[in-house]
């Protein structure tokens, strides 16, 4: 599918030049992140992106993304995977479980990590290429199409949206993807005992989903349907999305259901209520409940510390310096949770203050987590913010977290 979109790219750049226009944008972040608990880490991370979007001809379009690893010396700058499920970019100052590793680099890297065109006339819109895809709050796919957030869900797809009133309907072939397939071949070990690194590629995963969304589209609400089919494990996935939206609330809903011999569920809510006051408040709610193998995506936000953060170093490179490391959020699952937060925005909502409380049990050991983080968000402007969250998370020890981020769009 990669190559027949390659192919399809260069034959719409033979069109005539006055039907070919170019526009382009992108952001940089920069986040660090410390960790105090039994296993205290901490880590640095800069991403710098570049998104060209090519107009073709009416209503035809090639979408790209470059994400792109700067120069850099020093034995203290550590590459990261470049699954498209994890975060890229370049990390520093890593540290997990009290272990510090080195990979000295002078490199520059590049992974084209979006690739795709697309296809709109009135009623219909074809998308065919590596895109992102979207769903519902967060059990099944990225739940928000938001430039800053980590993780996206990105597949070579084969996708058709079809529009008629308020209904939509929009089947599609999926392929996971996995590392292997970016410029950098990470290898695996031939015997751990030996502790020998072959130059072996991983293989690629040809995982394979058909998909078929459907649903209602109304002003104030909406409700979704979506029905997923695995071919090489022979599973069947369900999930209904809802959302109902007034003046000064929200409520937003997703259930999720994989048909297998164990019991996978996914229940989770969310609701927005805004007071008019002479400061702006905002009471924000999410709750709810996952069993089974089912997880929510990274980019589904609950707290700051629990089911949050994970360091794990991946195989060893080919110059058995150390290995590529990817900042992954751990899989928030088997679990029941409740998080109320409110939202205090001041000097025309430049600033932001948010306090959030959650109360989580895991279902299988039954213990009671109770965190409690604040974040602080100002925004300069349209382009450009800062944000500093720190949070602790009491099970049966105390553990302390700090974020910053800041970020701009270009």
């Amino acid at each position: 599918m990669f190559k027949a979109i390659t192919l399809l790219f260069f034959l719409f750049l033979s069109l005539p030049a006055g039907a070919v226009s170019l526009s382009w944008s992108g952001w940089s972040r920069f986040e660090a992140y410390y960790q105090h608990s039994d296993k205290p880490g901490y880590y640095g991370n800069y991403h710098f992106v570049l998104q060209p979007q090519i107009h073709l001809r009416d209503g035809l379009d090639f979408h790209s993304r470059f994400d792109l690893w700067p120069p850099h010396a020093g034995s203290a700058f550590k590459p990261v995977s470049l699954s498209p499920y994890k975060q890229t970019g370049f990390v520093f100052l890593y540290r997990d479980s009290y272990q510090e590793n080195a990979i000295p680099s002078s490199q520059f890297l590049l992974s084209l990590s979006q690739f795709y065109i697309d296809y709109q006339n009135e009623f219909l819109k074809i998308r065919l290429g590596r895109a992102p895809y979207h769903f519902g709050l967060g059990t099944v796919y990225s739940a928000e199409e938001n430039p800053f957030h980590h993780w996206i869900s990105v597949y070579n797809q084969m996708a058709v949206h079809l529009e008629y009133s308020s209904l939509y309907f929009q089947p599609a072939i999926l392929q996971k993807m996995n590392s292997s397939e970016s410029n950098i071949k990470i290898t695996e070990e031939e015997s751990p005992a030996e502790n020998t690194v072959s130059n072996k590629p991983i293989p690629a995963l040809q995982e394979f989903l058909g998909v078929l969304q459907a649903g209602l589209l109304q002003k104030d609400w909406q409700v979704s349907l979506l029905g997923q089919y695995h071919f090489n494990r022979e599973q069947y996935f369900a999930s209904v999305y809802g959302a109902y939206k007034q003046t000064h609330w929200e409520l937003k809903a997703s259930s999720s259901y994989a048909f297998t011999d164990n019991t996978n569920f996914a229940l989770a809510l969310e609701g927005v209520m805004k007071f008019p006051l002479k400061i702006p408040l905002q009471l924000e709610i999410k709750a709810g409940a996952i069993a089974g193998e089912l997880a929510f995506h990274p980019n589904y936000d609950l707290a700051l510390l629990f089911g949050n953060r994970g360091m794990e170093s991946q195989s060893a490179t080919q110059d058995n310096q150390g290995g590529f490391y990817q900042i992954a959020r751990g899989k928030i699952q088997k679990s029941l949770y409740f998080s109320p937060r409110l939202v205090f925005s001041f000097f025309n909502e430049r600033l932001k203050l948010k306090p959030l409380f959650l109360l989580a049990k895991n279902l299988e050991d039954k213990k009671i987590n109770y965190e409690l983080d604040l974040e602080g968000h100002y925004k300069f402007n349209d382009y450009m913010f800062f944000s500093l969250t720190g949070g602790a998370l009491y099970k049966q020890k105390i553990s302390f977290a700090l974020l910053g981020q800041a970020a701009v769009s270009f």
